[in-house]
C-alpha cells in the first residue's frame, strides 16, 4: 500500500511539471503606447455589398520602410481537414515571421492531448507553429477592461453588458425559451465576473430586467446568433466595436512594423477586407 501510495503522489508530481511546462495558456496582450493613429476602414455599407463575392481566406501583404506584415483572413473553422490550414502552413513558412498576433484569447492547451485547431481554430493553428519556432506570440485583442471602457463611451452601462453577454451566444430557430435561458445562464456564470458585467448583470433575472428595459416592444433574443445584424444598439455596438478592435490592430502593427519586425497575424476575413484600405495607406507610407 505504502508502494502504492509513493507511486500515485510521483505520478502526481510529473503531471503537475508536465501541465506546468507544457500547458498554453492565454497570449499575452500586445501593450500599445499613447501614440495611437486613426486608419481608414472600409463602411459597413460596402462590405455589406461585397460581402458575398469574397472566397476566404484572404491573404494581404505589405512592406513598410522597416518592416512588413501578412494578414490572414480566415474563415473561423475548427476542423483541421479545413483547406485553409494548408494555405496558412504555407504562408508561414513562406513569409517567415517574427512576431505573431492572434484574435481572440485562445485559452487552455495542453499538448498532445488537445489539438490547437479544435481547440481555437485558426488562431491556434498559428499559436502552434509560433510556439514550434520560438516566435513572440500576441493576442490583438484589447485588454478585457479596455473594450468595455471604449464602448462605454457611446452606450450605457446596461447596454454594454447587455451586448457583452449577448456576443458568445448562440441560439437556434425553435429554441424554446428554457433552453434559451440555460445557454444564457451559463455565459453569465463564465463571465459575469468580467469588466463591463461585473455589478451590473449578475444572473438571469437581471439580464432579463435588462433586456426588458431595452426591448419594452417584447422583442425576443432567444434566436440570436451573436449581435451581428441584431435588433436595436446591439448591430451599432457590434460595428463600433469591431471598429475599434481592427483600429488596435492596425495599431499594432504599425507598432512592430516600425521596429522592423515581420508581423504575421490571424483574423476573422470580414475584418481583413474591412481593414485593407488601411493596410495600403500603411505601405505607403502616408499616415
Amino acid at each position: 500500500m505504502k508502494r502504492l501510495a509513493l507511486a500515485l503522489a510521483a505520478l502526481l508530481a510529473f503531471a503537475i511539471v508536465y501541465v506546468t511546462l507544457m500547458a498554453w495558456r492565454s497570449p499575452p496582450t500586445y501593450v500599445l503606447d499613447a501614440d495611437h493613429v486613426d486608419y481608414p476602414l472600409l463602411s459597413w455599407d460596402a462590405y455589406e455589398a461585397i460581402a458575398r463575392t469574397i472566397e476566404p481566406p484572404i491573404v494581404y501583404r505589405i512592406s513598410t520602410d522597416t518592416g512588413e506584415a501578412l494578414i490572414f483572413g480566415a474563415t473561423h473553422s475548427s476542423d483541421p481537414t479545413h483547406p485553409q490550414f494548408a494555405e496558412l502552413d504555407r504562408q508561414f513558412d513562406q513569409f517567415k515571421p517574427d512576431v505573431v498576433l492572434v484574435e481572440g484569447r485562445m485559452g487552455f492547451v495542453l499538448p498532445p492531448f488537445m489539438d490547437p485547431v479544435q481547440s481555437f481554430g485558426e488562431s491556434g493553428a498559428l499559436a502552434a507553429m509560433a510556439k514550434r519556432d520560438g516566435l513572440a506570440l500576441y493576442t490583438w485583442e484589447l485588454c478585457r477592461a479596455c473594450e468595455p471602457e471604449l464602448l462605454r463611451k457611446r452606450f450605457s452601462d446596461r447596454q454594454v453588458a447587455l451586448y457583452l453577454l449577448l456576443r458568445p451566444y448562440s441560439g437556434s430557430e425553435g429554441v424554446s425559451p428554457q433552453v434559451a435561458r440555460d445557454r444564457m445562464s451559463s455565459i453569465i456564470a463564465d463571465r459575469g465576473h468580467r469588466p463591463g458585467i461585473k455589478g451590473i448583470i449578475a444572473d438571469i433575472e437581471a439580464f432579463d430586467a435588462a433586456w426588458s428595459a431595452e426591448f419594452p416592444g417584447g422583442e425576443s433574443w432567444h434566436e440570436m446568433r451573436g449581435v451581428y445584424r441584431s435588433p436595436g444598439f446591439l448591430n451599432a455596438m457590434f460595428e463600433y466595436g469591431n471598429d475599434i478592435r481592427d483600429q488596435h490592430l492596425l495599431n499594432i502593427i504599425r507598432t512592430l512594423t516600425e521596429d522592423g519586425k515581420r508581423v504575421m497575424a490571424t483574423v476573422g476575413w470580414s475584418h481583413a477586407v474591412r481593414i485593407e484600405p488601411a493596410l495600403k495607406i500603411m505601405a505607403e507610407g502616408t499616415i
